[in-house]
């Protein structure tokens, strides 16, 4: 899961859905690493160039929607059951 924002303006977002949790960690990890990278490169070019939409601003490879403007996103893992069907309603 990815977030970003304080409040009223806070947003949450599925980044990725993986069935090993190391693997997760990992990606989560990455993701971090990566959204910090970019808050790095922002300060550099300017927050202008970073909020335009120009193609040639680098992207998060471990996170699309990442979005860095006032602050880097926050990730962590969240743990969702996976099922292979839709349960049945309980009968009372």
């Amino acid at each position: 899961m990815g977030s970003k924002g304080e409040y009223s303006d806070r947003v949450e977002w599925p980044v990725a859905v993986y069935t090993d949790e190391a693997m997760a960690n990992t990606h989560c990890q990455l993701a971090d690493s990566r959204a910090n990278e970019l808050f790095r490169w922002r300060d550099e070019h300017g927050k202008t160039l970073w909020s335009s939409q120009s193609e040639n601003k680098p992207r998060n490879e471990y996170d699309p929607d990442c979005d860095i403007y006032y602050e880097t996103p926050t990730y962590w893992v969240h743990p969702a059951p996976l099922l292979s069907e839709v349960p049945k309603p309980v009968q009372s």
